[in-house]
């Protein structure tokens, strides 16, 4: 019997014992000697647990039987005998094929082999392929027509296949061949099951004497679906097991903002294989894990052989800043790489004034704990005035006047933290670690331009202060931290300047102006954006942005959103915890990709959800000029 091996490519024993070759294998007969059958081959012998001969006047051959004589043995020839029986053919150089000379022998008969699926998990297709060499030595067509059986017992035809030898006679005869392929599908070969393979010969036309034939060079190969993974753009393969997040492959979904940011990746599973791929897990079908990444589209299945592929789709949205980690599991029926795994990564970021927000309401919670002291909340209020000022500058910076005085209160605000002796420290190595990121940010860009004495030398100043301020860190010394971090951003904007480049961060998307916290409101409001209508391209026409105010009589988690008129969110402006106040924020006309929104009629909601009462909420719409 052939086992189908762990590769999943017959294993062909039909050959000696000692003549078994390792996987894969397209099987010659070179080893046969015309010596007949046993299932314990002698050399030049076939192994009867695979082969079987019937048709034969000598008698029918059987698994495991011992057939060594007579028809069964014929020895070898180059052909034109005429005795009946199984030769070994040599057809020139060497080349030697499991024949027939058919006579009242083989007409009809057959050649079978039964192979056997070890490949561990259930066969429901094979590739076949095998050549048919004949000797048209004689006036007489003979036929060598393909079949194929669950049982041994019934068995179904391949017409596709079927071979006649000519009916004339070649005034030269010489060995001919023809190759013979078929893909099987639709089986159900268990693990450890058997299938047969039969040729059958019979006589078709003509009378006298008949050719010579036999087969050659048989593969058999169970169809088997084959998993590829793939992301980025261009499509790049993903290793099974990858542990290295990579943004050429789209495993690295690269930065977004904790507050306003998402990023999607878009992968594609292709069945390269022979056979369908199933996914086998879920629904879901694709296991993501990570607690910041989601799968938003999922995968379908079955998935056709032959290139056939389906999309899934993982959205990356940051709870936190720095590197988050997670991975993905798809469960599938390729027998060598289920479950198909690898990592994925991202890195969440905030904005300096972002991180102050975060702080912020960490203050109004100590503020609002009695276990806290009246004398530790008077610093924490100190620190919240300050750092809420230095909040609104960063926001709005205008001019690196702005930065020099928000960076001043958010030194004050640190100072006050760590007097407070409250349970701050998070909160202070928070505020730090923005100024610090701030400050990396500034000599980064200033890094591009490098190479001219003067921007060299601001750079080489910036970095030796930034030195001195993570110094300054280590010795828990966090406001002269802070004030070391803003004269490295100072150098880095003159590096800038000495570039030709622009001294001030670019533009946000959405600023926020100072909040009135002295005035009293006492019901919500969302005010009619102003200018209404508005250009979101500077420097052409119009206004390049638009202001939208609002109002809250109470504290409460605040969403400020842009919708277009089919109800799609455009842009989150606002999506944090906002104290009692009036506020403005200032969109410059751009979705959450950065892009510029089309001309048009677009709707702005403000949400307020409130602890105990129902969620407030108003609408307004706006007007976007092309």
């Amino acid at each position: 019997m052939m086992p189908l091996g762990s590769a999943m490519i017959l294993a062909m024993s039909c050959m000696t014992a000692s003549a078994q070759e390792p996987l894969p294998v397209s099987e010659g007969f070179n080893s046969f000697t015309g010596a007949g059958f046993s299932p314990t081959p002698s050399a030049g012998q076939l192994d009867s647990d695979s082969w079987v001969v019937l048709g034969l006047s000598d008698g029918a051959g059987t698994f495991g039987g011992t057939h060594t004589t007579g028809d069964f043995a014929r020895g070898t020839s180059t052909g034109g005998v005429t005795t009946g029986g199984i030769y070994a053919f040599n057809t020139g150089g060497g080349n030697k094929i499991f024949g027939v000379q058919p006579s009242t022998d083989f007409t009809p008969g057959s050649f079978t082999l039964k192979i056997q699926n070890t490949t561990g998990s259930t066969v429901t297709g094979l590739i076949i392929s095998y050549k048919i060499w004949y000797f048209n030595d004689q006036a007489r067509a003979n036929s060598l027509n393909f079949s194929h059986s669950p049982d041994n017992t019934t068995y179904t035809s391949v017409p596709a296949l079927d071979f006649t030898t000519p009916a004339a006679a070649d005034a030269s005869p010489a060995w001919q061949s023809v190759m013979r392929s078929v893909t099987l599908t639709g089986l159900s070969i268990l693990n450890s099951g058997f299938y047969f393979l039969r040729w059958t010969g019979n006589d078709v036309s003509g009378s006298g004497s008949r050719d010579e034939y036999g087969i050659d060079d048989i593969s058999v190969q169970a169809t088997s679906p084959e998993i590829d993974v793939q992301g980025g753009s261009p499509l790049v393969s993903i290793a099974n097991g990858d542990v290295t997040p990579s943004t050429v492959d789209g495993t690295d979904f690269g930065a977004a903002n904790i507050v306003t940011g998402m990023v999607d990746h878009t992968f594609t599973i292709e069945n390269t294989g022979t056979a369908d791929l199933n996914l086998t897990g879920g629904p879901p079908r694709v296991t993501v894990t990570g607690t910041d990444f989601s799968l938003i589209t999922d995968a379908s299945t079955p998935i056709a052989s032959g290139g056939g592929t389906t999309t899934f789709t993982v959205r990356f949205d940051p709870s936190a800043t720095g590197l988050r980690s997670g991975s993905i599991s798809i469960a599938n029926n390729d027998a060598d790489e289920n479950p198909y795994t690898f990592s994925i990564q991202g890195t969440g970021t905030a904005t300096i004034d972002q991180v102050i927000t975060n702080v912020l309401s960490d203050i109004a919670t100590l503020l609002a704990d009695p276990a806290v002291s009246e004398k530790a909340k008077d610093r924490l209020r100190d620190a919240q005035k300050a750092l809420n000022k230095a909040k609104a500058k960063f926001a709005s910076a205008k001019k690196q006047k702005d930065i020099k005085n928000a960076f001043a209160n958010l030194q004050e605000g640190i100072e006050q933290l760590m007097k407070s002796g409250a349970n701050v420290a998070g909160l202070i190595d928070d505020l730090v670690n923005a100024a610090k990121q701030f400050a990396q940010d500034a000599i980064d860009e200033a890094k591009k331009f490098a190479g001219e004495e003067e921007v060299d030398d601001e750079i080489e100043e910036a970095e030796e202060d930034f030195a001195h301020a993570l110094q300054h860190v280590a010795k828990g010394e966090f406001d002269n931290a802070v004030k070391r971090f803003r004269k490295a951003w100072e150098h880095a904007q003159m590096a800038l300047k000495a570039a030709g480049q622009p001294v001030l961060p670019k533009e946000s998307e959405v600023e926020e102006s100072d909040v009135e916290e002295s005035e009293v409101v006492t019901d919500y409001v969302l005010e009619q954006n102003y200018p209404n209508p508005f250009s979101q391209i500077p420097r052409f026409a119009g206004n390049p942005s638009t202001k939208l105010s609002f109002a809250l009589p109470e504290a409460g988690a605040v969403k400020l959103q842009i919708y277009d008129l089919l109800g799609t969110e455009v842009k989150t402006l606002v999506n944090e915890h906002r104290n009692a106040g009036r506020y403005e924020i200032i969109w410059n006309g751009r979705n959450r990709a950065g892009e510029l929104v089309a001309g048009g009629i677009y709707l702005y909601r403000l949400t307020i959800e409130r602890n105990g009462a129902a969620p407030v909420v108003m609408t307004r719409k706006l007007t976007v000029l092309k």
